[in-house]
């Protein structure tokens, strides 16, 4: 069994997600949000977290090794607006991801003005 194990270690080794920075559309900009999708390996509030597409995001669901979340990001209104808007999406999720703000400091990451 040991031998069957040590020889196969590939198949037991879990693979880590590829990182995803979005691209936020004309459309996503006229709806004035999008929304953003992460993960983190589920045995560590502190983990190293990813942010993936909404694709990845539902093949990782599935795996009871990764913990995901979404939150909706502000994209369009005053500066003021959307950083409150989106350190409300971050704190909202906080408690089972501990380290997202770290992870986004620019509240305004893709943020426009409105036209």
């Amino acid at each position: 069994m040991y031998k069957d194990v040590a020889n196969n270690t590939g198949l037991f080794q879990i693979k880590s997600p590829d990182a995803f920075l979005p691209k936020p559309s004309d459309q996503d900009y006229s709806n004035g949000f999008i929304r953003r999708y992460f993960i983190r390996k589920s045995n560590d509030l502190n983990a190293f977290i990813y942010e993936v597409s909404k694709d990845t995001i539902v093949k990782y669901e599935k795996i009871s090794f990764w913990k995901s979340t979404s939150i909706k990001w502000k994209l369009v209104g005053t500066k003021e607006e959307v950083t409150e808007s989106n350190r409300k999406a971050i704190a909202f999720v906080s408690k089972e991801f501990p380290t997202l703000a770290l992870y986004i400091p620019n509240l305004t990451q893709f943020y426009r003005t409105k036209d």
